[in-house]
């Protein structure tokens, strides 16, 4: 019987987790932390008077957010620009019952899930990342890739749709990809 319920978990660890490659995760924690202090208003989004980082994740993949966590914590000690600074993980059950963030980066998952948290930053004009670019099909905002060079991507597509008003210098440094 143990036997089997061990089985049971590690292929429902399995069918629930993703493959994340940890370089990008290092480089997606030093940069999307900073392209906050690029959105104009992000004072009227601080809660508690901090800015609240939230890292999105689905079961099975709690061990990568709380890595996300711990690099973003090293990298900022607790302060982003003259802001201070949270970083949460949340389940996406968590983020869809209304747990309030200044802007949320979130781990692979199902469309569904993905979608219902961009909603969330579209409503609330918050900056929502993403792992994967490919995401982009989910409304997603913004994400960070490395291929010879680090590439942060900005959903031209969805940029109307999310309503930041972002500082002039973001535009020079990311590439506008559409987001299909």
């Amino acid at each position: 019987m143990k036997k089997i319920l061990f089985l049971l978990t590690f292929l429902q660890m399995l069918l629930f987790s993703y493959e994340y490659d940890e370089l990008t995760l290092k480089a997606q924690a030093t940069v999307f932390p900073k392209l906050l202090l690029l959105d104009q208003d992000v004072s009227k989004k601080l809660v508690n008077n901090q800015i609240q980082f939230s890292i999105v994740y689905q079961e099975g993949d709690q061990r990568e957010a709380q890595k996300v966590k711990a690099f973003i914590e090293k990298q900022f000690d607790g302060t982003l620009g003259k802001y201070n600074l949270n970083v949460i993980t949340q389940s996406y059950k968590k983020v869809q019952k209304g747990k309030k963030s200044t802007a949320y980066y979130i781990l692979n998952s199902e469309d569904s899930k993905m979608q219902k948290v961009a909603q969330i930053g579209m409503d609330h004009n918050l900056i929502v990342y993403t792992y994967d670019k490919q995401n982009f099909q989910n409304s997603i905002l913004i994400s960070l890739a490395i291929k010879d060079s680090t590439i942060i991507y900005l959903n031209k597509e969805m940029l109307k749709n999310y309503k930041i008003n972002f500082v002039d210098a973001l535009y020079q440094i990311v590439k506008l990809e559409n987001g299909q």
